[in-house]
């Protein structure tokens, strides 16, 4: 059925398991106001997906005192997050904000960061394919320890620090194809215990030589793709903590 939102209508779709919101075909340029939206969805769990709009900016408290459950934002020409966007916001399961021109994460970390436990408990699915984020130079917070898959391919990311990854213990899906990395610090894969499957294939790894802390600690990985990555060199010391690895793909490469 139709609904009016935002002074234009969109679809809103009542199920057994949720209510859903899409306006897709809304013209506004600006980013919308969603505050009295708990009049149509009342206390239960909804999604709400804006798309192929020319939003550039996520404004503060943009869902405050909802509970979505799925949040889709793709398409869009989102550049810059506030550090409380996502703030007062509760039940959500997944952000999808794929296909955006956001540069940095930091914002959206730190807003995620004025969460409490509670509000992130269901926490699971980050997907930030195709941006332009440069570097994973900070450490994802506590709050989104339940992510269970987070999706950063095709971004401009040259470097991932450390402890990028140290508090996403339970992360099982980690993707990060097609980025430039050049640099892959000490150690910062070692948190991810519980880990099935890495997607690093498609960048610029030029070597996995006598490296046994590369792949430190995920002794949970199963599935490993580092294919087209100008990788030159593989010993036996490269794979060596992987001892549940079941497929390795290696195609396209340089090694000698």
């Amino acid at each position: 059925q139709n609904c009016i939102l935002f002074n234009e209508e969109c679809n809103c779709i009542r199920s057994l398991r949720e209510f859903s919101i899409t306006c897709d075909e809304l013209s506004l340029n600006t980013f919308p106001s969603f505050e009295n939206l708990t009049k149509i969805t009342g206390r239960e769990q909804f999604s709400i997906k804006l798309t192929n709009k020319n939003y550039k900016i996520l404004p503060k408290y943009a869902f405050q005192n909802l509970k979505i459950r799925n949040l889709i934002l793709t398409n869009n020409r989102i550049e810059e997050i506030s550090d409380q966007s996502f703030s007062r916001i509760s039940s959500l399961n997944e952000l999808n904000m794929n296909n955006n021109k956001i540069k940095s994460l930091k914002n959206l970390i730190d807003s995620f960061n004025s969460l409490n436990d509670s509000e992130l408990i269901s926490f699971t699915r980050l997907q930030l394919f195709d941006n332009l984020i440069e570097d994973l130079n900070f450490e994802f917070p506590i709050t989104v320890r339940n992510t269970v898959s987070l999706n950063l391919n095709s971004n401009k990311i040259s470097i991932i620090k450390s402890n990028a990854f140290q508090n996403l213990i339970f992360l099982k899906y980690l993707y990060l194809t097609n980025n430039p990395i050049l640099t892959f610090e000490l150690d910062c894969f070692k948190y991810l215990v519980d880990l099935l499957e890495l997607r690093i294939d498609q960048n610029s790894v030029l070597k996995l030589v006598n490296d046994d802390n590369l792949f430190k600690g995920m002794k949970s990985l199963t599935r490993l793709y580092l294919g087209s990555s100008i990788i030159q060199q593989v010993t036996n010391m490269s794979f060596i903590n992987l001892a549940r690895l079941k497929e390795i793909y290696l195609n396209n490469n340089k090694i000698q």
